[in-house]
């Protein structure tokens, strides 16, 4: 490789942290291969020849590993610029990285640190409100990424009986109970619900989860809610107004104090 492309000790460090992006019961459907001058997405062939839906889920959880990616290379000095579905005639082919010099800015750095830390914390949140300023925040770095964010107030409009089995209730932990706990629910939509929306989609969603872990919340992303589609449709009509489709939910609070991560 040249002075114009990262090295292998470069290149495998920012793949490690891709590869720690969200995903499906940690499916990671994704798989990396290097070029001559690019880094290209792909998702694995054989886990979408598998999947028995439309393969929603897939694509977004490629996209946060393609976020992370960025992420990574940026603060290891790397800027990234990004073309989506650059083959149209390789489908699986979700992204090519072009890669050239930069110095990091401060948030890339904060972001890359954020990736190791951050992790589903599945648990009941702590009382403390989330403030409307955060909320923001994250929602500006997903818009940032074409998705729209919309809090969510309660769940019992929008998630339907067929529903019900996959929304996890907080966990209870010591000094926290369900009742006392104050995270939102967020709501990642997108204009279109092409292959190209749903990458992006999961961009949006690596940056809030991102965002919500360098300002010291726990979150989680609730992807199994969105495979069964009734409640896709709930949250169309009734969360975005059947203008968005529906790409991915969060939950985001202050996490328990004293207790294990």
């Amino acid at each position: 490789m040249t002075t114009d492309f990262p090295d292998d000790a470069t290149l495998s460090t920012a793949i490690e942290l891709a590869n720690r992006a969200p995903s499906g019961q940690n499916s990671q459907p994704w798989q990396w291969q290097i070029g001559s001058h690019t880094l290209n997405l792909y998702v694995k062939p054989e886990v979408r020849s598998n999947q028995t839906a439309d393969g929603h889920g897939l694509i977004v959880d490629c996209g946060a590993a393609l976020h992370h990616a960025s992420i990574a290379l940026c603060a290891l000095g790397w800027r990234t610029g990004v073309q989506r579905l650059p083959n149209p005639d390789h489908s699986d082919h979700l992204a090519s990285l072009q890669l050239h010099r930069g110095a990091p800015a401060d948030i890339d750095i904060a972001m890359a640190a954020a990736i190791p830390r951050r992790q589903d914390d599945r648990r009941a949140y702590n009382s403390w409100p989330v403030a409307m300023g955060d909320i923001a925040l994250m929602g500006a770095h997903a818009a940032r990424h074409g998705a729209t964010m919309r809090r969510i107030e309660t769940t019992d409009a929008y998630l339907g009986p067929q529903a019900q089995h996959y929304v996890p209730l907080p966990e209870p932990a010591a000094g926290v109970s369900r009742a006392s706990d104050s995270g939102v629910l967020l709501a990642l939509g997108t204009a279109a619900d092409d292959i190209g929306s749903q990458l992006r989609a999961g961009e949006a969603t690596s940056a809030v989860l991102l965002t919500a872990t360098v300002q010291g919340l726990a979150s989680c992303a609730l992807a199994e809610e969105l495979e069964v589609a009734d409640t896709r449709t709930r949250l169309r009509t009734s969360v975005f107004d059947d203008m968005l489709f529906p790409q991915m939910l969060l939950r985001v609070g202050w996490p328990p104090l004293n207790v294990d991560p």
